[in-house]
């Protein structure tokens, strides 16, 4: 295919005119920043990178650097120069086409990087030196704070306990217009050459100090409810990764913001220096009138590659864009869309496990815009027959003493298969059934089960159950859930027909939040693995009235594998949208939530996902993952980060099991091998599905004998210490 001419995704033309009039005045910087290289003993190389918009005074020909010590009370000017080529037009990396740029006599805003150097020798060494830059005046149009006031940056230099080092060099130049609505990630990562260690953090903006060279800047206020951590609306976290730099945003409303961040540098634990930058946000609207690529991605259950009748166009598929990296989801009917420009395009999507897709790539070419190119159509066939029901029970609302909790059951067929069969839902005696909405159900004891009939492929079995805690119960308790699904037919994965919860009694809880499995660490071996995180995010109207929509938006990490998405459930009826720069959104129309003190459990909702990290991460990368909650007009609640480390780690690592603690095979024929990295005496508990206890024993050798047991699926509870330490579900050969 030939390569696209522009990646840029969308045309804005006059947009730009009618929300940056002011960008017409004297001002000119939107973005600067400075470092130094060492050449030796006190004696620096200073280069100072600063960007200024085509429509501002022009930029200065000899900047003039200020280097200065309190604990020395030295201080000292020098002069750059400027290095040619200079004046150079900064490409974007935006949502909005461009033309010719004021810079070029044309229409469209545009960007002019400038490069200035010069040599510094130190008088003396100290640990406190800065180098530090500061000018008039940053534009008049930022929306947020800091219009029209100066701008100041800095680089610091201990130099005295390590005599040689160089700041840490940003290794590209990013701007762009910014779009409302797309997922917006920028790498600000730097190389250093000395091979320290690098953190990256957000920081106040600074306006010119008054003086002389050494006086300090002061903090820029900005305009309430924006700050430095804030600079620009967001509907998912503002965030910057503070170990690979790169800033996180979802536009939200057209405006200009300015971001400052400070690149702090560490050897041998020991913080040496730190380099400051500031850039401009400029976030723009939606392109109008795009070229549209779509289609459809559909179950050939015959293998023709044609969709027949009874042949259900495949929610929730991923299909990618590999050219420019961008992603689009089925909805209910099968169907995707792509917002183009004019070029040429491949279009691919991944089939499930025992399934083709056909064609494996689709090429586009478009040569106008708008336009709307249609019947890109993928097929996925089996290429075995086989059965795979697989099961998830998650928790709707905590459970505490005395009070009301629910749960959502979800059953799929993931097999090519008609099956028949029953659902078994086994619950902790603490938990008294109050009602469930799937009718059909036959209680006995602490098991409740529905037959089902002509589950067809590719369908989803869905409701949620009742119950009301014992007020015996205690703040800290693990209670047990157990769900499976039994089939008429043989199943291929028998691991995945049962589910298992485990919720803890709370006292209390953050009633918008999100959580991952598994939490906290995970081995190199869970990436090898091509191994799911699975992902909730909860929601709760603690408002006065009614919310009759909520929306639900993550910005999914840089390190997870868009193309491998999975939606699993959610408590109501839902929208799944993932947008061509990687924004998952969930729109709940019409949900109804009433406010939490007049029916706490229709107060609540939440949604489920899972999703592979990317097969290139190593030990040491991370995963962090946020999300926003809109109810109705009011403006995003967002919940804490949880944060996936890839670690080195030991043994044999299985995905059902977690802790130090660690048991496998899994399906086990008599014994387990007992992988004990804490050397800590436990004991654990076995439970068939009816929750009933088969098997508790202390365990001290490295094998552990289940031979006893009948072949089936049991889970396990394991006791170290007095506390749970790990909970998991296996198969007995």
């Amino acid at each position: 295919m030939k390569k696209i001419k522009h990646l840029l995704l969308f045309t804005t033309t006059v947009m730009l005119l009618g929300i940056l009039p002011s960008l017409v005045s004297g001002s000119h910087i939107v973005g600067i920043y400075l470092t130094y290289t060492y050449l030796s003993p006190n004696n620096y190389q200073i280069n100072l990178k600063m960007y200024r918009d085509c429509s501002g005074i022009a930029a200065p020909i000899s900047p003039t650097i200020c280097y200065s010590s309190a604990s020395t009370g030295l201080i000292g000017n020098i002069s750059l120069d400027t290095i040619t080529p200079s004046a150079i037009q900064v490409p974007f990396n935006s949502c909005a086409a461009q033309g010719l740029t004021w810079c070029q006599g044309g229409s469209f805003y545009g960007i002019e990087e400038f490069t200035y150097e010069g040599f510094v020798m130190l008088p003396a060494a100290a640990n406190d030196w800065v180098f530090s830059y500061s000018d008039c005046c940053r534009n008049n149009a930022i929306t947020t704070g800091a219009a029209n006031l100066g701008a100041y940056i800095e680089a610091r230099l201990d130099n005295l306990s390590n005599p040689i080092n160089s700041s840490p060099v940003f290794n590209s130049t990013l701007f762009g217009l910014y779009c409302i609505g797309t997922l917006t990630n920028i790498n600000y990562q730097c190389t250093d050459a000395d091979g320290d260690s690098l953190v990256y953090r957000l920081d106040s903006v600074m306006a010119e100090p008054t003086g002389s060279c050494g006086n300090l800047p002061t903090s820029i206020s900005y305009i309430s409810p924006y700050s430095y951590t804030y600079p620009v609306a967001s509907f998912t976290p503002f965030s910057l990764n503070q170990s690979t730099g790169i800033l996180s945003f979802t536009p939200a409303m057209i405006q200009i913001g300015t971001v400052s961040f400070v690149v702090d540098e560490y050897r041998n634990g020991v913080k040496i220096g730190s380099v400051k930058r500031d850039d401009q946000l400029v976030i723009v609207g939606e392109n109008p009138d795009p070229a549209v690529a779509e289609g459809r991605v559909y179950f050939d259950a015959n293998g023709n590659n044609t969709q027949d009748v009874n042949e259900p166009g495949m929610q929730n598929r991923v299909v990618t864009e590999t050219i420019t990296g961008i992603y689009a989801l089925t909805d209910s009917s099968g169907d995707y869309h792509f917002n183009l420009i004019p070029g040429s395009f491949d279009l691919t999507t991944s089939a499930p496990t025992h399934f083709t897709v056909n064609p494996n790539m689709i090429p586009v070419n478009i040569t106008t815009a708008p336009s709307v190119t249609s019947g890109l159509n993928f097929a996925l066939a089996p290429d075995i027959s086989f059965t795979d029901i697989a099961t998830s029970i998650t928790s709707v609302i905590p459970p505490r003493p005395g009070m009301p909790t629910s749960y959502l059951v979800s059953v799929a067929n993931n097999g090519t298969q008609i099956n028949n069969g029953n659902i078994i839902l086994s619950f902790d005696a603490a938990l008294t059934l109050d009602s469930c909405t799937l009718a059909g159900g036959v209680v006995s004891g602490n098991t409740i089960t529905w037959p089902y009939t002509n589950f067809i492929p590719l369908d989803n079995i869905t409701f949620t159950v009742y119950f009301t805690v014992a007020t015996t119960a205690q703040v800290g308790d693990t209670l047990l859930l157990m769900v499976e699904a039994t089939t008429n037919i043989g199943d291929k994965t028998p691991a995945d027909n049962i589910a298992v919860l485990n919720p803890v009694v709370v006292a209390s809880f953050d009633p918008n939040y999100k959580s991952v499995l598994p939490a906290g660490d995970v081995p190199y071996s869970f990436i090898t693995n091509s191994s799911y995180l699975d992902y909730e995010i909860h929601f709760q109207n603690t408002g006065m009235s009614d919310a009759y929509y909520v929306k639900v938006l993550d910005g999914l990490d840089a390190n997870l594998d868009v193309s491998s998405f999975e939606f699993l459930s959610s408590s109501h009826p839902c929208v799944v949208n993932l947008s061509s720069s990687g924004l998952l959104t969930f729109e709940f129309n019409n949900i109804t939530l009433t406010p939490i003190f007049v029916n706490e459990l229709n107060s609540t909702g939440f949604v489920r996902f899972r999703i592979k990290p990317k097969a290139t991460l190593s030990v040491g990368d991370q995963i962090i993952n946020g999300a926003g909650i809109v109810f109705d007009v009011n403006s995003p609640v967002y919940t804490s980060n949880v944060i996936t480390k890839i670690v080195n780690t030991t043994g044999i690592y299985n995905p059902d099991n977690f802790g130090s603690i660690i048991l496998y095979p899994n399906p086990v024929n008599n014994y387990f091998t007992v992988s004990n990295t804490a050397l800590e005496a436990f004991s654990i508990s076995v439970f068939d599905v009816a929750g009933r206890n088969v098997l508790t024993t202390e365990v001290s050798e490295k094998k552990l004998d289940v031979s006893a047991l009948n072949a089936g699926i049991y889970s396990y509870k394991i006791i170290s210490n007095g506390k749970t330490s790990g909970l998991g579900k296996f198969v007995k050969k």
